[in-house]
């Protein structure tokens, strides 16, 4: 339900002439996001991690999903989840290869969620190449 109430301070005062109000209402809201989750990257290569650090929230439950996309300012129909990829680290598969890869970072309560995404990193190199020495002998 939600009321009228004067803003006043602790001392009883209106904080502005003619006594403004607010509106309270009994409402929780959704989950609100302080500070974007961030990502940690070594080299951008198959066989290697990036790690998401989170970010800060007013409360909820957070999950996470890796996306990828073609480019680092992709339009949404281009914007992939990988399925699977839904813990706080990603191991890069030769699958990613030339993709740009975020994490996405879902706090849920009982009133909805909110999501928040890392930058794209990227673009993620080709496949892992070894090179081969062959020793001779003279």
């Amino acid at each position: 339900m939600a009321e009228a109430v004067p803003v006043i301070d602790d001392s009883g005062d209106y904080l502005v002439s003619g006594g403004s109000y607010v509106i309270q209402t009994d409402a929780v809201a959704t989950p609100y996001n302080i500070s974007d989750p961030d990502v940690t990257v070594g080299q951008l290569k198959p066989g290697n991690q990036i790690t998401r650090v989170a970010g800060t929230w007013t409360d909820g439950t957070l999950t996470y999903q890796v996306e990828s996309a073609p480019n680092a300012t992709p339009d949404p129909g281009d914007i992939t989840q990988i399925s699977g990829a839904t813990s706080s680290s990603y191991t890069i598969q030769s699958s990613d290869s030339r993709q740009f890869l975020r994490f996405r970072e879902r706090s849920t309560n009982a009133n909805g969620y909110t999501d928040a995404y890392t930058d794209w990193v990227g673009p993620i190199t080709g496949k892992t190449k070894f090179k081969k020495y062959v020793l001779l002998s003279t």
